[in-house]
């Protein structure tokens, strides 16, 4: 597998045809990400596809976060192309963050908890 010299910034669901777990883990694998735009879309590439809300897509996004815990992701991770709701463009915004809070809180869960470090 080619290694890649620079950080990326990988935008799930549309970078390739390849499931974002497999994204995280081959790219996070070598410490090579820094930022994710966490996004979800009705199907995979290459057939037509819309972007959807995160929880509403093809894919599994619990599957997505655990990948990311599996490799120590310790980047940046924020909403991408978010749909719109009802109430303005603001209320998008807070569930998407909601939603991945709860994904984050999940798998810290489910692996015994976060380990915190003291400086």
């Amino acid at each position: 597998m080619p290694r890649f010299p620079l950080p990326l910034l990988l935008a799930f669901a549309c970078a390739t045809a390849l499931p974002a777990q497999a994204q995280a883990i081959r790219f996070g694998g070598q410490g090579k990400l820094f930022k994710v735009h966490f996004r979800n879309v009705t199907n995979p590439m290459p057939a037509p596809w819309r972007e959807t809300y995160i929880d509403d897509g093809y894919q599994d996004m619990h599957q997505v976060m655990r990948a990311l815990r599996k490799v120590d992701f310790d980047g940046c991770i924020i909403p991408d192309h978010i749909p719109q709701m009802l109430g303005g463009h603001r209320t998008g915004h807070a569930y998407s963050i909601a939603y991945m809070k709860a994904l984050v809180q999940a798998v810290n869960n489910e692996a015994g908890g976060v380990a915190f470090v003291q400086e």
